[in-house]
């Protein structure tokens, strides 16, 4: 096999077993839940958490299956560049990965980047998506926050008990999610596949599992503007935390900056929810401080924002110049595709 074509079957297989070991993670968590009384919040803690720590782990004995195959299939030529490439990602032990240039020295200076992330990306692009008439209203129907009946449902949880329980949860899917998109295609994928494309193939595939919730059952009726938009804001989103990723290969910031600002817009979609007003309670209490905050950033520069505008431009510039046909964009497109269908049962 060419060495290409061996690089696209190694990244695309770690990704279709990634997809089946959690989905059989997926089934057996419910399952195991389902078989014990727990109280809802406990149940909802479970759930999340050992949600995102079997992607983690189906991610980890994907890797380690996949590139073991592999190796032992190769001549003993291609052994020794196989030892040369010991320091690759796939290599490393998981807590190398999981806390990759996460130190006892830097430790506040990533918690920094990871707020002025929050602060002046996420929280203004969250705060344009809520002042569009029905997108507040989009998100707590995909989120079903006003069913009042469920037990479950964290939305209608008393204000303290539901920021505790919004905290906890949402670590949880933050960090599933950033050590997927981020973590997984930006390592294993970059050292794979066309560096640039790879890029690319995270940030799309961002805002195409947010469109997703279009085809939820209480959304089939509503514009498809609301789908659209919440999957523009995970492209963008998938553009910045990508290219902060490339950067500096820090993923604890960037877990930070989508944790935070999940809670803050569950917080905000439950004050939609009890009827509290936008502009009085939300607008006034959360956003208007976190924006202040995120204007000193980009004026004091605590955010290396040109550094991402830099990483976009120059992977941008060199995509278009690996295109040596339009055969190569619609081959790009019906990759995507086909790994939007795998993150769908992911």
């Amino acid at each position: 096999m060419a060495p290409q074509s061996e690089s696209y079957a190694r990244f695309f297989l770690v990704l279709l077993l990634t997809s089946l070991i959690n989905f059989l993670f997926y089934t057996l968590l419910n399952a195991i839940l389902s078989y014990f009384s727990l109280s809802p919040i406990m149940n909802l803690i479970l759930f999340y958490g050992g949600y995102g720590i079997s992607t983690v782990l189906a991610i980890f004995l994907s890797v380690t299956v996949i590139y073991h195959s592999f190796s032992t299939n190769r001549n003993d030529a291609s052994s020794d560049s196989l030892r040369l490439e010991k320091k690759n990602s796939r290599e490393r032990a998981p807590g190398e990965i999981l806390f990759e240039g996460l130190n006892a020295n830097n430790f506040f200076s990533q918690l920094k980047d990871g707020f002025f992330l929050f602060a002046c990306i996420y929280i203004p692009l969250d705060f344009i998506g809520y002042i569009i008439p029905g997108v507040l209203d989009y998100s707590a129907n995909s989120l079903n926050a006003g069913i009042i009946d469920d037990p479950q449902n964290y939305f209608q949880f008393e204000l303290g008990l539901m920021i505790f329980t919004t905290l906890i949860i949402h670590f949880f899917v933050a960090f599933r999610e950033e050590f997927l998109f981020r973590e997984l295609f930006l390592t294993i994928g970059k050292e794979e596949l066309r560096t640039p494309v790879v890029y690319f193939f995270s940030a799309v595939l961002f805002g195409l599992v947010h469109i997703n919730y279009a085809f939820h059952p209480q959304n089939t009726d509503l514009p498809i503007f609301y789908p659209i938009w919440w999957g523009f804001n995970g492209l963008f989103i998938g553009l910045i935390a990508g290219a902060y990723f490339w950067k500096t290969r820090r993923l604890f910031p960037v877990i930070i900056a989508h944790w935070f600002n999940n809670v803050i817009s569950a917080v905000v979609v439950r004050n939609y929810v009890l009827g509290l007003g936008f502009w009085e309670i939300s607008f006034l209490y959360i956003y208007s401080p976190l924006l202040t905050i995120g204007i000193v950033g980009y004026i004091f520069k605590l955010f290396p924002i040109k550094d991402i505008w830099y990483v976009i431009r120059s992977n941008w510039g060199e995509y278009k110049n690996s295109i040596s046909s339009w055969k190569t964009v619609v081959i790009d497109v019906l990759i995507v595709l086909v790994l939007w269908l795998l993150m769908a049962i992911m």
